[in-house]
């Protein structure tokens, strides 16, 4: 991380989480209101940004605040809940694209069944965290902050360098993938936190591309798996190689994308 006076990092820093306090009130409360899929993504993406955000406090800090330790554990509960309406909204959002078929169409009509079970299950964990107070952070030291944020950016940092070692030996490890992208998406929230100088800006551009198009990778392998669920007829067959084949494609987007900037990340 480009050095920048503790003050400036530390004031950002509050700054923004208090900003990102209330987009999760917002989002939470909209969520609720109307479990849609825009709501779904936005809910997701605040309590990511929020995790990564205690993600960056001192160990001994996050000890000695028991509060915070309580909320992750609510918000992963959710957010674990949240990605299995996700997955199905993927999976219908490409079903969709069949309009004329029959069988695609019979396949949404169940998948918006089974949305509607886990929606009601995830409702009571929503409703009851919202009731909860997103803690707030008080009596840090800048100079602690600094220190633990220049270590969690080293940690995701070198996840990151492990993890694509791993993939470009192997791209059809989706396990290896998806911890990819959650790396990288953690380091953009983190770096997101600190003050906008234009090595910084820069750094998130790319980790944004990078978790785009990781995430459409992932999104492929979802479709594909859900399709390799389904009975082995030459239509499902079928569709799976189509989504194969544009996992494939994806990813090697990416891999022109992270050869352009890799000097820029991996430091």
């Amino acid at each position: 991380m480009q050095q920048e006076p503790r003050e400036s990092i530390s004031n950002a820093f509050f700054e923004r989480y208090g900003y990102l306090r209330e987009y999760t009130k917002s989002s939470l409360r909209k969520f609720i209101e109307s479990p849609n899929k825009k709501n779904v993504h936005d809910i997701r993406r605040d309590f990511r940004r929020l995790n990564a955000s205690f993600g960056s406090l001192p160990g001994r800090y996050l000890d000695e605040h028991i509060s915070i330790q309580k909320y992750v554990k609510k918000s992963k509960q959710v957010l674990k809940q949240t990605s299995k309406v996700r997955d199905i909204d993927i999976i219908r959002e490409k079903l969709e694209l069949r309009t004329k078929d029959a069988h695609a169409e019979a396949l949404i009509s169940s998948l918006k069944g089974i949305r509607a079970d886990q929606i009601k299950k995830l409702m009571r964990n929503a409703v009851k965290l919202s009731k909860k107070s997103i803690p707030t952070l008080t009596s840090l030291k800048s100079v602690d902050l600094e220190n633990s944020i220049d270590g969690a950016t080293l940690r995701l940092n070198s996840d990151i360098v492990d993890y694509l070692l791993t993939v470009l030996e192997d791209p059809d490890d989706i396990e290896a993938l998806h911890s990819l992208r959650k790396s990288v998406r953690d380091l953009r929230y983190t770096l997101e936190m600190l003050p906008g100088i234009k090595r910084t800006r820069r750094e998130i551009s790319t980790l944004t591309k990078w978790q785009g198009t990781l995430g459409d990778v992932i999104d492929s392998a979802v479709i594909e798996s859900y399709l390799g669920t389904l009975p082995g007829t030459d239509l499902h067959k079928t569709w799976a190689h189509q989504e194969r084949t544009k996992r494939h494609q994806k990813y090697r987007e990416f891999l022109n994308i992270y050869e352009k900037s890799k000097t820029l990340i991996l430091k």
